[in-house]
């Protein structure tokens, strides 16, 4: 049998392209910031867009979920971990929870400090979301403690919502290689307990 390099590379190169929609189908990014305020609310927005037309279409915000029972409000800490326990306990789809905190400088006004702390305080709930966190702190952005929780390498000070976009999305493909690696994994595994159920004996 002679191989064909060029059918087979293009067969390669439609698994590889499955497996980048996979890998990005399973990043699961919760945008997060100072909701109440129309201009951080306004970039929210615009940070998920960025994230949607980069492949990242699972990126949401918590003001997208509604409220069951209005007018009963749920706080937007209790949105946050409840989300991510819908998340981690759904058997049916795997998920990579990226938590996303833009902080814009209306939180020297007052404006959403409290909340910024808030959302900080459930992600160390989650250990496992330390490596995920991506924080965009504008560069005028009183301290804030929790910071120190965070990767620095995935802390990104910013100047503008251009430059916090021009870091966030190339901080999420930087996952790529992780997500694909899992993905892998998890498919060895299924084929090793299939093959264990049904004694099936196979070559590589």
């Amino acid at each position: 049998m002679v191989i064909d390099p060029i059918t087979l590379g293009k067969a390669i190169a439609q698994r590889a392209d499955a497996l980048d929609r996979h890998a990005e189908d399973i990043l699961y990014p919760i945008i997060l910031g100072c909701y109440g305020n129309e201009e951080s609310e306004n970039d929210l927005h615009a940070l998920k867009q960025s994230c949607h037309n980069s492949g990242f279409t699972n990126a949401i915000l918590l003001k997208d979920i509604p409220d069951p029972q209005q007018p009963q409000t749920i706080d937007y800490n209790i949105k946050f971990k409840l989300l991510i326990k819908e998340y981690k306990e759904d058997p049916t789809k795997r998920r990579i929870i990226c938590p996303i905190i833009y902080i814009h400088d209306a939180i020297n006004k007052g404006k959403g400090k409290g909340l910024i702390s808030e959302f900080f305080d459930v992600i160390t709930y989650f250990p496992e979301l330390r490596e995920f966190t991506v924080v965009l702190k504008h560069t005028t952005i009183d301290f804030i403690e929790q910071l120190n929780y965070v990767h620095p390498q995935n802390v990104y000070h910013i100047i503008s919502l251009k430059e916090g976009m021009g870091y966030l999305v190339p901080h999420l493909k930087g996952h790529m290689g992780f997500l694909k690696q899992t993905l892998w994994q998890t498919e060895s595994l299924k084929r090793k307990n299939t093959h264990n159920t049904t004694n099936e004996v196979t070559s590589c």
